[in-house]
């Protein structure tokens, strides 16, 4: 990878010892034969994570192999044991209705715009339930917000 010389100047510099045993490859790199496993068997940056969970904010995976592997299952388990998934779904669908406006923009002559019309149609009547049900169970703004596009 294109950031390995990077990592090799950087790391000799590091003189916090828990932050250089993190940033190990403990034989895992490059430099001594590189692994595609280095998350197998690796509890304390899997332990490390899990800590961080409940700071997060999203979760981005790149890449297709990141979603590929068991690990990423276990991780979203852990992230729906320790909490909502409200904020990643919401994430999701912005992100999908961004995608629909762009490829209606992109194909103005086909039925993409009609698509993207309805679909925001529904989300607004989704929303407008949220709201009247969220103000009629007596739930603050900010958690309304927070759920509404």
């Amino acid at each position: 990878s294109l950031w390995v010389k990077d990592w090799l100047d950087v790391y000799p510099k590091i003189q916090n010892p828990i932050l250089k045993e993190s940033m190990s490859w403990q034989n895992k790199g490059k430099v001594h034969g590189a692994g595609y496993n280095w998350h197998k068997n690796n509890p304390t940056f899997w332990d490390q994570l899990y800590e961080q969970i409940p700071h997060m904010y999203q979760l981005y995976f790149a890449g297709g192999e990141s979603t590929i592997i068991e690990e990423h299952y276990t991780l979203l388990e852990e992230v729906i044991k320790s909490r909502s998934l409200d904020s990643v779904v919401t994430w999701f669908k912005e992100r999908e209705y961004k995608f629909m406006k762009k490829m209606s923009y992109l194909h103005p002559i086909s039925a993409l715009p009609i698509v993207y019309y309805v679909a925001m149609k529904v989300q607004e009547v989704a929303d407008l339930r949220i709201i009247v049900r969220g103000r009629f169970a007596g739930l603050p703004p900010e958690v309304l917000e927070a759920h509404i596009l």
